[in-house]
């Protein structure tokens, strides 16, 4: 009778192996999607966050010169949560979703340009009920000449943005 078990049991785990294609199964792992929704939301959240933070700076009234809050730190520090932001968001759709991937990047982009031309700062007053007059193009010349250090590295994050939606789109054109 022990012969018998121990038969069937080689038996069992032979069909079990081969059903599985000769692998051992591997445990799930922890949903992704739920850790994907996570992440994009953070980034997001630590994205706007640094941005009305940045506004609530420049409007407080013992403010420093705005060289001193847009500088070159402030830049990379908003960049770098807008790319993680894009990040979680090809993440989330896994990269398969070629349309998705392209929306990303080019909310991204958008996301840069409003940093490199100062509209970030018209959104962000408007965001918390404070609107002030935006000359989108004396905006644009003040803060380049003002706060050429933070203005410049923008400049090379926006041009990379449009690189990558630029090999966004072509990935989905490649179809």
């Amino acid at each position: 009778m022990r012969r018998k078990t121990t038969i069937l049991a080689c038996v069992l785990i032979a069909a079990v192996w081969a059903s599985s294609g000769g692998r051992a199964q591997q445990p799930e792992p922890p949903a992704e999607d739920g850790l994907a929704k996570a992440l994009e939301e953070a980034a997001r959240e630590n994205y706007e966050r640094l941005r009305l933070e940045t506004l609530d700076e420049m409007q407080a009234p013992d403010a420093p010169r705005a060289t001193q809050i847009l500088d070159e730190r402030r830049a990379e520090s908003l960049y770098i949560w807008s790319r993680r932001w894009l990040e979680a968001e090809i993440r989330r759709h896994d990269g398969g979703d070629r349309e998705a991937v392209v929306a990303a990047w080019k909310a991204h982009l958008g996301r840069v340009k409003t940093l490199e031309s100062g509209e970030f700062l018209a959104i962000a007053a408007k965001d918390v009920g404070k609107p002030f007059d935006d000359e989108r193009d004396l905006m644009k010349t003040w803060l380049a000449e003002e706060c050429p250090n933070f203005v410049k590295p923008l400049k090379y994050f926006r041009l990379e943005a449009e690189a990558g939606l630029a090999d966004a789109v072509k990935a989905r054109n490649a179809r």
